[in-house]
């Protein structure tokens, strides 16, 4: 016989099952987001205050001015106050207020855009 005491045995049931648990979350997630997919609901882009400052043409600190005036409408908030970011349409809009929409000229050629997928297989 030994003086040394012998260690418990070791059980893995806690932290397997927390796994287990976080890993059925998961996969659930994915689940619901592949119907969602499927249901046909599509999301439109959302567009961060410095993204839709570039594609309008103007700083970020621009169209704050003109919210602030009112010139332009104020974005939706989250609960934190954060902005929830802007749609084409309101970028379409502030391109409007401030005279950055661009625009062809009758006279002007029609642009041709060609577009090729090289996507081959089956899914």
């Amino acid at each position: 016989m030994s003086n040394v005491a012998e260690a418990p045995p070791l059980s893995l049931a806690g932290p397997v099952s927390q796994l287990a648990r976080r890993a059925s979350a998961v996969v659930e997630n994915l689940r619901d987001s592949a119907r969602a997919a499927r249901s046909g609901e599509r999301r439109e882009p959302l567009f961060s205050i410095s993204e839709a400052a570039e594609l309008v043409g103007r700083t970020p600190a621009a169209i704050r001015d003109a919210e602030k005036d009112g010139r332009l409408p104020e974005p939706p908030r989250t609960e934190t106050n954060r902005r929830v970011g802007y749609t084409l349409a309101q970028v379409n809009d502030m391109r409007g207020v401030f005279g950055t929409r661009p625009w062809r000229k009758p006279e002007d050629p029609c642009a041709v855009i060609a577009v090729q997928n090289f996507k081959g297989g089956v899914g």
